[in-house]
């Protein structure tokens, strides 16, 4: 279109140039030689020209030692003391020439030096209102890391499955007092940023025993803990619906990074569905990290009308950013500013809305699985992801692995292309 506007603003015709094969015929049948009588008669045969010829100096080197020598012994003549140079240059001979060096002075790690024991770390839990406060004293250098857990036990269960798509959202909110872009500038001037994501873990002691919930998340500097603790305040009491036409390149850029994620990350999918139906609490989290997760944003960026997620969103906004769903926090700081952050920290809890609630987070569930249990999904994707996984003992089973893994996981999985799927 650049291309266009030069002929455009001459009063020329802009469609005469994009008949291309066109121009090129003509050129090539008006202009039959002109090129090669141009280069013959302005470069081959033009005796207007210079002639540059480059010889070597066969002295160079010599002339180069003579300058060298000149340079040493002026540096020489401005000396004064020429016999304490010449010692100082034995001793650094000799200092270099040492076999034998310290290298105590190096930073080292020996196998003595690790302890075989762990320690604990130390943590510390106080109350505001009915919300569980944990603090950590670490050297954190000088930055304070706050998380909070807002439990959906009661959420009614057809809004679960936005609760991906409402912590992508929730950085676009705005509030009684800011839009969301000026909201999002706030965070990203005293914060890292703001983090809402699903969260869920399986009960180290049953596998019918389950946590879930919303992790919020942020971290900045001591200096700034004030003004997070404040944004954090002004987004739990003074946030506003969504707009749709906000929501709808929200829902666009989630279903664009859950469907180029599923090649990339194909075994994570295929190990997820595999052990869909062995816990809730992994069927939980394929619902919300999952295929179905891909397919339910991709099904919400086709619909024309969006007011039924717009009006489900809110209502999540509603139950989750309120003292009632709040279960608990946890605060990593430095030991100097310990004082002055958990005086913000109480101020923020003590200001949500909403009556407090002490209901445990933790949830029970039945799963009732197939001996045989397959599932096959399709996708353009040139590679084949497959897994299998089988159920096992609870952390705390005398027969667990005691790994930091899911009491259900896989076992097997495997990559194949099409022309050796089977």
């Amino acid at each position: 279109m650049m291309a266009l506007i030069s002929p455009w603003i001459h009063n020329g015709n802009p469609t005469d140039f994009l008949l291309v094969k066109r121009n090129i015929k003509n050129i090539k049948g008006e202009c039959k030689g002109f090129w090669a009588e141009c280069v013959k008669n302005h470069l081959m045969n033009n005796s207007h020209h210079l002639t540059l010829v480059m010889q070597m100096n066969e002295l160079y080197r010599e002339n180069m030692m003579i300058k060298e020598k000149a340079k040493n012994k002026e540096a020489l003549s401005s000396v004064l003391d020429c016999e304490q140079l010449y010692r100082n240059g034995i001793k650094l001979n000799q200092d270099q020439d040492q076999s034998h060096r310290n290298v105590h002075c190096l930073p080292s790690l020996q196998v003595s030096d690790v302890s075989r024991c762990s320690h604990p770390v130390c943590v510390h839990h106080e109350f505001a209102g009915s919300v569980c406060v944990q603090y950590s004293e670490q050297p954190t250098n000088n930055i304070t890391y706050f998380q909070a857990l807002s439990g959906i036990n009661h959420l009614p269960e057809e809004l679960k499955i936005y609760i991906p798509l409402f912590g992508a959202a929730i950085t676009q909110f705005r509030t009684e007092m800011f839009d969301h872009r000026q909201f999002s500038e706030l965070w990203e001037l005293h914060t890292s940023g703001i983090t809402a994501e699903a969260f869920t873990s399986a009960h180290y002691k049953s596998l019918l025993t389950y946590e879930q919930g919303v992790l919020f998340s942020s971290y900045c500097l001591n200096d700034n803990v004030s003004s997070m603790f404040n944004l954090w305040e002004e987004l739990f009491c003074r946030y506003l619906p969504i707009d749709e036409q906000k929501l709808r390149t929200i829902i666009n850029m989630a279903a664009n990074k859950a469907t180029m994620s599923v090649t990339d990350a194909g075994h994570m999918y295929a190990m997820r569905s595999a052990s869909n139906g062995l816990t809730p609490a992994a069927n939980l989290s394929e619902m919300f990290f999952g295929l179905t997760q891909v397919r339910f944003l991709n099904d919400v960026r086709e619909k024309s009308d969006l007011s039924d997620a717009v009006m489900k969103l809110n209502k999540i906004a509603k139950l989750l950013l309120s003292s009632q769903s709040l279960r608990r926090c946890a605060v990593n700081t430095t030991s100097n500013a310990l004082p002055m952050v958990s005086d913000d920290v109480k101020r923020f809890l003590l200001s949500l809305p909403g009556i407090p609630s002490d209901v445990s987070t933790l949830s029970e569930g039945t799963v009732c699985v197939k001996t045989e249990y397959r599932k096959d999904f399709k996708n353009d994707s040139p590679v084949n992801y497959a897994a299998k996984c089988f159920k096992t003992a609870p952390y705390s089973h005398e027969d667990s692995t005691r790994q930091d893994v899911p009491a259900c996981w896989t076992f097997w999985s495997g990559t194949s292309f099409d022309s050796s799927s089977r």
